[in-house]
């Protein structure tokens, strides 16, 4: 998937009509390995001594995490059963502030 397709799903995922699972596993998945990514090469270039950088890629992180869970939240409601929709908010919450507290 290239990136103007990742855009035009961001972009229908913004309209709030999205169903929560095509935002939860479309998007979380690479999501979840892009913030992985950034985490490892963080802690790599504070190994380095390069701790600025290394702050530079948290900030990228998180807020690519952020907008992710911002998207995730918006569409929680776009479920079958509406007992879904708090356990993702739930989930969402919790999944955030341990991203920012790694």
């Amino acid at each position: 998937m290239h990136g103007s397709a990742v855009a035009r799903r961001v972009l229908k995922a913004l309209d709030r009509g999205t169903r929560l699972w095509k935002v939860w596993w479309l998007l979380g998945t690479p999501v979840a390995c892009g913030a992985a990514a950034l985490l490892f090469f963080a802690e790599e270039l504070r190994l380095a001594l390069r701790p600025g950088w290394a702050d530079l890629l948290d900030v990228v992180r998180i807020a690519l995490v952020w907008l992710w869970c911002w998207l995730a939240w918006t569409c929680a409601r776009n479920v079958e059963r509406q007992f879904w929709t708090l356990v993702a908010r739930v989930m969402l919450a919790v999944g955030f502030i341990f991203m920012v507290v790694i």
